[in-house]
C-alpha cells in the first residue's frame, strides 16, 4: 500500500489552516447560534470545549513541527504530550457532543439515560487513552533526546486507538437508526436524525483513514493527519446545526428542525402524542368528581333547607296554636320570625311539642 508523500511547507501554511479556519467557523456559528435562539444545551457546551481543545492545540502542533529556536528540549516535550492529549480530546468531544444531540431528539426517558451513558462511557475511554500514552512514553524515556521529540507509542496502541474508534463509530451510526425503529417521530425530528447520521458516517471514513496512517507510518504524516482528523471532526459535528439553521433562516415555510423532543409518558404513545386511553381515564375521572361534587351540594342543600323548615319559628308557632284539634285546617300565612328569649331554645320547643 503506498503512502501519500509527507506534507510540505504549503499543507502546513495553507491548507490546515484552511481546515482549521472552516472547523472554527462554524462552531462558532452553531454556539451564537444556540446562544441567541435559547437553546444551548450540554451537547453545545461539550462543543465548545472542543473548539477551546482545537485552539490550543493549534499552538502546541506548530511548536513540534516548527519550534522556534529559543524552545527547549522540555517545552518540546510538554508540547508533544499536550499535542497527542489535545488530538484525542478534539475528536472524541465531538463524538460526545453528537451523543448528546441524540438525547436531545430521544423521545423516551429509557433512550435517554441510555445514551447518556453511552456519553460517560465515552469520556472514560477518552481517559484510558491519556493514561496509555502517558505509560508508554514514560517507559521508554529515549524518544525525549530527539530533535523533534515524538515517542513511538507501537502497533499495540494503534490497535487500541481502531478498537475504540470502531467502537464508537460504529455506536454513532446505530443510534439513529436505533431511535427511528423505537419512536413515532414527525418530520422535522427525522430530518435532523438523518443528517445526524450522515455526519456520524462521515466521522467514521476521516478516523478510518487517520488510523491507518498512524497504524502504517507515523511521524509527520501522523501529526497531519491528525490535524486534519480534529478539523473534520469538529466541522461535522456542527453541520447538522448549521443546516437546520439556514433551514429556518431561508425557508419559506418557517418551519423549524431544531426543535427538541418532549418526554412522552409512556413508550407506547410515541414522540408527540399523548395517550388518549390515559385521556379518557381522566376525563371521566373528571367528570365523576363533578357529578359527586354536585350529588354532595344537592344533598347538602335539601338538608339545611329541612333543617331550616323544622326549626323555622312560624311553624312551631302554628303548630302550638292549632294544638292539634283540626288537623285539616290550612296552614295561616307565614308570620314574621319573632325574637326567642336567651332560655327558650330549640330542644325546649321539642320537648313541648
Amino acid at each position: 500500500m503506498s503512502l501519500p508523500p509527507p506534507p510540505t511547507l504549503l499543507d502546513l501554511d495553507i491548507v490546515l489552516p484552511i481546515f482549521v479556519g472552516i472547523a472554527v467557523l462554524t462552531s462558532s456559528f452553531r454556539l451564537v447560534d444556540r446562544v441567541r435562539t435559547a437553546r444551548f444545551g450540554w451537547d453545545d457546551g461539550v462543543c465548545f470545549l472542543s473548539l477551546c481543545i482545537m485552539l490550543i492545540m493549534i499552538v502546541f502542533f506548530y511548536l513540534i513541527v516548527q519550534p522556534p529556536p529559543e524552545a527547549t528540549q522540555f517545552t518540546q516535550i510538554f508540547a508533544y504530550y499536550a499535542g497527542g492529549m489535545c488530538f484525542h480530546g478534539v475528536v472524541w468531544t465531538a463524538r460526545i457532543s453528537i451523543l448528546l444531540t441524540y438525547v436531545r431528539i430521544a423521545a423516551f426517558s429509557v433512550q435517554k439515560r441510555a445514551l447518556a451513558s453511552l456519553a460517560v462511557l465515552f469520556a472514560g475511554l477518552l481517559l484510558f487513552l491519556y493514561g496509555e500514552m502517558y505509560w508508554i512514553c514514560e517507559h521508554e524515556t529515549g524518544w525525549k533526546e530527539f530533535h523533534p521529540p515524538q515517542c513511538d507509542l507501537g502497533k499495540g496502541r494503534a490497535i487500541t486507538e481502531i478498537c475504540f474508534d470502531v467502537f464508537a463509530d460504529i455506536t454513532l451510526v446505530v443510534v439513529p437508526v436505533w431511535l427511528l425503529s423505537k419512536s413515532s417521530m414527525d418530520k422535522a425530528q427525522r430530518m435532523r436524525l438523518l443528517l445526524l447520521f450522515s455526519t456520524s458516517f462521515l466521522i467514521t471514513v476521516v478516523s478510518v483513514v487517520q488510523d491507518v496512517i498512524v497504524f502504517i507510518a507515523g511521524g509527520i504524516r501522523e501529526i497531519f493527519a491528525s490535524m486534519l482528523e480534529d478539523a473534520f471532526s469538529l466541522t461535522i459535528c456542527s453541520v447538522p446545526v448549521l443546516v437546520t439553521s439556514l433551514y429556518r433562516i431561508f425557508s419559506k415555510t418557517k418551519k423549524d428542525l431544531d426543535v427538541d423532543t418532549p418526554k412522552p409518558p409512556t413508550l407506547v404513545t410515541g414522540t408527540r402524542y399523548v395517550s388518549t386511553k390515559r385521556t379518557k381515564r381522566s376525563e371521566g375521572t373528571t367528570i365523576e368528581s363533578v357529578s359527586e361534587d354536585s350529588k354532595d351540594t344537592t344533598k347538602r342543600r335539601d338538608l339545611s333547607t329541612y333543617r331550616n323548615s323544622f326549626t323555622a319559628p312560624s311553624l312551631i308557632r302554628e303548630e302550638e296554636e292549632n294544638d292539634g284539634s283540626n288537623g285539616h285546617a290550612q296552614p295561616s300565612a307565614p308570620m314574621p320570625p319573632e325574637p326567642v328569649d336567651k332560655g327558650y331554645d330549640v330542644v325546649t320547643i321539642l320537648h313541648t311539642v
